[in-house]
């Protein structure tokens, strides 16, 4: 009987939350993708009170971007036998707030935030740094430390057990994100960051990570968990719990292997339960409880004990490395100058905005392709909107008779790497799409709010609008809250353009004290324009761009 397989990802969110397992699953079913796109859990008061996605996605560029960091002079001097913590923390947490945290998107997070965030920030790098201190002191190599530390190989899994009621297989495979060996306690421990105290799951989580990490290199670790906020408190499970815990963690994958073939239509199968202390940020929640019932109700498989799951022999396959690097250097390659040095740009400068200017025939669409090319090869998906149509040439393979030795294995992994599509708005020439921005879905709460907000103001800049355009946007955002109360629908530009000229009719009463009658006529009449007019195909017909349907495990190239 073939596998069920799932990433190291999808068990963690697994151990969490089932409903959110089968939710990606059913979707990545419905979209035909190759694999799931797994839904990050925040738990409330991550980003409220800590800025927990800005500090996530910095400490993804520090990781991305060790090398680069301790290569400069301030943080390589310190790497030494006789290293102090106190000095390596605070070159840490300069390099790490200086080269990797978003700082606009800091400063328009509120005081008690940012101090939090700080806070966060400061006992992550001083813990890096005790971590470090601790290894060269003890006479370990700076290289070898800085590679087990944020580049360790053995962080990948690739592990089939055979863990259903008669032995039916579940495969997982991928890499332990976000932890590292702790040589502190004199053996292999696994450590898990998280921002707030505690979860009843996240010792579960860093357990599933040590046996995982045991089964596939016999390292026997102990586990725990670091929270950084509002304190650093350390939560720890021996290597004798982690073991102990096979049964339970057994439980999951077969179960987990049941819920992702559960039938909402008939019932038939085992119903993922929900938690939940996730529901308020979960991406599903607004079709959960519709969708699978109460939150309480499911099932899970307990068909495994302490005794049984002993003696269990897994299948273990030694974990696929990513192909080794080509002699062209890291970062984005862009070409050579004149004497023959390689030009790059750092990855971290895509997060920010990128500009190629230049006369009139000098290269800049030929560089922009470049950046768009390497953007791939380093995993970054690209969305091009390209008038001219000179993008297209990614569907030609280069020829390979005037490329150098280096260049062939780079085209060739990129061919391997790129899922290229061409999305065509309003004609039939590639994928076609629809630009209709009406879909809403149903919601409560600042995250409806928003997108009702950019939906008003993007119909307003649509239909060009003039006179008072801050009032009008205000006007259409209320008559989008009254539209759009009851459950999710998509409207059209011709129902909102009736209710422009009735509002009283849509539920808004006293329209004239946001626009004048006048205003609101002449949005209603552009609006018809849009979906009448020579431009109307450019929101009928094709697919609806929402890019979660386009999500795929390899990276994308999308041009419109």
């Amino acid at each position: 009987m073939p596998p069920v397989r799932f990433s190291v990802s999808q068990v963690c969110v697994a151990a969490v939350c089932p409903r959110i397992l089968y939710f990606d699953a059913a979707r990545a079913k419905a979209d035909n993708a190759a694999r799931p796109t797994v839904t990050r859990i925040w738990r409330p008061g991550d980003d409220t009170v800590a800025a927990g996605a800005l500090f996530h996605a910095a400490a993804d560029a520090f990781h991305r971007e060790h090398r680069r960091l301790f290569a400069a002079k301030e943080l390589a001097a310190l790497l030494t036998p006789s290293a102090n913590r106190d000095a390596l923390a605070t070159a840490l947490l300069e390099a790490f707030y200086w080269e990797c945290v978003d700082r606009e998107a800091l400063a328009a997070k509120d005081g008690e935030q940012q101090r939090a965030f700080m806070d966060v920030l400061r006992n992550y790098t001083t813990e890096l740094a005790d971590v470090l201190a601790h290894a060269l002191g003890n006479g370990r190599p700076p290289a070898e430390v800085l590679d087990e530390l944020f580049a360790d190989t053995r962080r990948r899994v690739d592990v089939t057990f055979p863990v259903g009621p008669t032995g039916e297989p579940v495969h997982v495979t991928g890499v332990l994100d976000y932890v590292f060996h702790d040589w502190r306690s004199g053996r292999d421990r696994v450590l898990d960051y998280k921002l707030l105290p505690p979860a009843a799951a996240d010792k579960f989580q860093v357990g599933i990570y040590a046996l995982m990490h045991h089964v596939q290199h016999g390292t026997q670790p102990s586990a725990g968990v670091l929270y950084l906020h509002p304190r650093r408190e350390l939560h720890e499970l021996s290597w004798d719990e982690v073991r102990g815990s096979r049964a339970t963690v057994f439980n999951l994958l077969a179960s987990m292997r049941e819920w992702v073939k559960f039938d909402e239509s008939t019932g038939q199968g085992l119903k993922p339960p929900g938690s939940p202390d996730v529901c308020p940020r979960c991406r599903w929640r607004h079709e959960c409880a519709r969708r699978l019932g109460p939150v309480n109700e499911g099932t899970r498989q307990t068909h495994w004990t302490d005794a049984s799951a002993d003696p269990v022999r897994l299948e273990v396959r030694p974990p696929v490395e990513d192909p080794a690097p080509d002699s062209l250097p890291d970062g984005l390659w862009l070409g050579q100058v004149n004497a023959g040095t390689p030009a790059t740009v750092p990855l971290t400068a895509l997060p920010t905005h990128v500009a190629v200017v230049g006369a009139a025939g000098s290269g800049k669409t030929w560089l922009a392709k470049a950046v768009a090319e390497e953007a791939v090869l380093a995993g970054v998906a690209v969305l091009a909107i390209d008038p001219q149509g000179d993008l297209v040439q990614f569907l030609r393979p280069a020829d390979p008779a005037k490329l150098q030795p280096a260049e062939i294995e780079r085209a060739s992994r990129f061919r391997q790497t790129a899922d290229v599509r061409i999305l065509t708005p309003g004609t039939d020439h590639g994928t076609r799409v629809s630009l209709n921005p009406l879909k809403l879905s149903a919601g409560s709460g600042e995250d409806a709010d928003d997108l009702l907000a950019t939906t008003a103001a993007h119909l307003v800049t649509l239909a060009k609008a003039t006179g008072e355009v801050e009032s009008q946007k205000t006007f259409v955002f209320q008559l989008l809250r009254a539209l759009t109360r009851g459950p999710a629908r998509e409207l059209t530009l011709g129902e909102v353009a009736t209710a422009l000229r009735d509002p009283t009719a849509a539920g808004l009463d006293d329209p004239d004290r946001f626009v004048k009658k006048a205003e609101r006529e002449r949005l209603a009449r552009q609006l018809n324009n849009l979906e009448h007019g020579p431009a109307a195909r450019l929101f009928t017909g094709g697919n609806r761009s929402t890019w979660a349907g386009w999500r795929l495990h390899r990276p994308k190239v999308e041009y419109h």
